[in-house]
């Protein structure tokens, strides 16, 4: 596990981008695309309003625009796909389980029946 607390470099690299009023807050994990990891630096005004994001690399440079651009698509994508995940599996896993329990005892012996039968109706056959 990297640490996701900001450095010095980290600091100053966000402070000019800050403006008067501003809020910044560094997100608490790492987005690794396999080469690096980034940080994800979000800025906001008084009111909770997000007013932009800045994305630096482990050491606390800034990223330029067009990288940037294609890890904020795969961090939005990422982000995607977990929400939706999450979105699904909770209510799945919310169910009442007593139904798929008293399915999973059934279903073995009915494929034992299932065989026997099937085996019995042969030798019958011949």
């Amino acid at each position: 596990m990297i640490g996701t607390k900001p450095t010095k470099l980290h600091e100053n690299n966000v402070k000019q981008y800050k403006k008067v009023f501003e809020k910044w807050d560094m997100w608490d994990f790492a987005y690794f695309d396999g080469r690096d990891y980034y940080f994800l630096t979000q800025f906001e005004q008084v009111l909770k309003v997000i007013t932009g994001y800045l994305i630096l690399d482990y050491k606390g440079n800034i990223i330029p625009f067009e990288e940037a651009k294609t890890l904020a698509l795969a961090l939005v994508s990422f982000n995607t796909l977990i929400h939706s995940a999450m979105k699904e599996m909770v209510p799945q896993m919310l169910k009442d389980m007593s139904s798929y329990k008293e399915m999973s005892i059934h279903l073995p012996a009915k494929r034992f029946l299932i065989f026997y039968g099937l085996l019995f109706n042969q030798i019958m056959v011949r």
